[in-house]
């Protein structure tokens, strides 16, 4: 099962950035999760360690720079 149908309305896919981040710039990633609980954040870490996803965790948005375009 893959994270859409695992966490139906917590990950979206093909999302931008842009809007998360203070000077409001940041291109799109194949998947954004919006944990509600701790539960949520855990498992999600849990399901991409095991399907090797890469994930980052994302604060406020303020001391971070996003590409635009994927390298």
């Amino acid at each position: 099962m893959g994270l859409l149908e695992e966490f139906p309305g917590i990950v979206k896919s093909q999302v931008s950035l842009a809007p998360f981040t203070r000077l409001k710039i940041g291109g799109f990633v194949d998947f954004l999760a919006e944990p509600q609980s701790i539960e949520q954040l855990s498992r999600l870490i849990v399901i991409c360690r095991i399907e090797k996803i890469p994930f980052r965790v994302l604060g406020g948005g303020a001391n971070v720079l996003i590409r635009e375009q994927r390298a």
